[in-house]
């Protein structure tokens, strides 16, 4: 649990202290019962006692500004412990969810390991905000002052998927290929506090969700302005720019997983990003993931042959942990970028993952080609043209979710061998050509 929460864990027992203390020298207020309803009636100092000790802690991305995923049950989850002697009673846990003059509480589920699950119901989309309370025996005991209920899609993948203003572009000129493209090239970053995102560190040490710095220091998912875009995926920004103009009062999250210069391997089950950075968002619900990933498997011939297996595995295992399996899948083919050997292995390979019968569920999978996005930069490994890229993706998604044909690819139907005939005339006149070519060739060799 990062200061600033637990300032507030911190605020609300000394708070609760001290009522216990006003209750023993008989001028203390009368209290609810510990009840979610909040009926009438007196507290004992025992039980005050008790929720003053209570330690709560939720996983790191339950933060201020996080969004939770519409239409589907809203899932609060932690550990909870006592910091006296005194068992907790799991019985009095509960969570509430506000938003003006309506509410919803909840009791928690315990497990023997100290973790609890709270689920709320499944709230429609709004852009004005809820607040989330975990309480005990009625009391508060961590707050999360503004949440909302939109569509939250996990960015994933590697650089391509990652890239961004701060990491690739701020003190690393080599990205931008020698003089090729320039600042003034790069997409504007995203005004709309309608957009909030949290981004996962390159960490892998523990086993809870690994918060970048920016989200540590604000305490809260961030909100999409001229300063925290920087920090956020150009692909990820594009794609949500296009679903808030299609949906004007969803708010969109974003949970950024990607990080640069790894294999698919490590991104998937057992693997240390799997473990770090994917499955601490199991039972959190999302509208799905965004993928782009692959360079560095195309490096290596062995890797690059893995690459649909591996791939296959990937969507069935993430769609597992986000409890949907038939959970939007979009991914970004490679692009042109010549200097990997076996890229086009790769990019093969995603194509063929589309119709895997590996895949428990093919509905809801679709992948974007890149070849004739990148704006003439080819050269450069992370080429222009997100904005294609997050158009395309966005319109792959509104399909899935109208029930309409999902646009994939350009792709290749079928391919024809024709053999050229020409007439007798022009067989002459290509053949004298030739002819001619040779004998100036055989003249300017001699004077040589």
């Amino acid at each position: 649990m990062n200061t600033k929460r637990l300032a507030r864990t911190a605020l609300a027992v000394i708070v609760t202290v001290g009522i216990v203390v006003a209750i023993i020298v008989g001028c203390g207020p009368k209290w609810g019962n510990g009840t979610a309803t909040g009926k009438t009636g007196s507290q004992s100092t025992a039980t005050a006692h008790t929720a003053a000790t209570v330690d709560v802690q939720l996983p790191s991305y339950y933060m201020d500004n996080m969004v939770f995923q519409r239409d589907q049950p809203i899932v609060v989850k932690g550990n909870v412990s006592s910091t006296e002697s005194n068992p907790i009673d799991v019985s009095k846990l509960s969570a509430t969810l506000t938003q003006g003059k309506t509410s919803e509480s909840v009791k928690a589920k315990a497990a023997k390991n100290g973790s609890f699950t709270c689920t709320l119901s499944a709230q429609k989309a709004s852009l004005n905000p809820y607040s989330l309370q975990v309480q005990y025996a009625g009391k508060t005991v961590l707050k999360l002052a503004k949440v909302y209920v939109g569509d939250v899609f996990v960015a994933a993948g590697q650089s391509n998927m990652e890239l961004n203003y701060v990491q690739y572009y701020e003190n690393a000129t080599y990205n931008f290929g020698n003089g090729l493209i320039t600042t003034g090239d790069l997409p504007k970053p995203l005004v709309d506090d309608n957009v909030k995102f949290v981004i996962a560190n390159h960490d892998v040490e523990d086993t809870d969700f690994p918060l970048s710095a920016v989200n540590q220091s604000a305490d809260a998912w961030l909100t999409a302005d001229s300063t925290n875009s920087l920090h956020l995926s150009y692909l990820a920004q594009q794609f949500a720019m296009q679903l808030r103009a299609k949906h004007p009062n969803v708010p969109i999250g974003i949970i950024q997983t990607a990080w640069g210069g790894t294999p698919i391997r490590r991104h998937v089950q057992g693997v240390d990003i799997y473990a770090n950075h994917i499955a601490p968002l199991k039972g959190f619900h999302v509208a799905g993931v965004l993928w782009y990933q692959g360079c560095d498997d195309a490096n290596n011939y062995g890797t690059a042959l893995q690459y649909e297996s591996q791939m296959t595995t990937l969507i069935n295992q993430y769609r597992n942990v986000f409890g949907r399996k038939d959970l939007p899948f979009l991914y970004v083919q490679l692009a042109r970028w010549p200097n990997y050997q076996y890229t086009q292995n790769v990019r093969e390979a995603q194509r063929t993952t589309l119709g895997n019968t590996n895949l428990h569920d093919s509905s809801n999978v679709a992948m974007t080609v890149s070849l004739d996005t990148d704006k003439g930069t080819s050269a450069l490994i992370h080429p222009l043209g997100k904005d294609i890229l997050g158009a395309r993706m966005a319109a792959q998604y509104l399909a899935m979710e109208d029930g309409t044909t999902v646009p994939n690819g350009p792709l290749i139907e079928h391919a024809r061998h024709t053999r050229l005939v020409f007439p007798e005339r022009h067989r002459k006149q290509a053949e004298s050509h030739a002819a001619e070519l040779f004998e100036n060739r055989e003249r300017n060799r001699t004077k040589l």
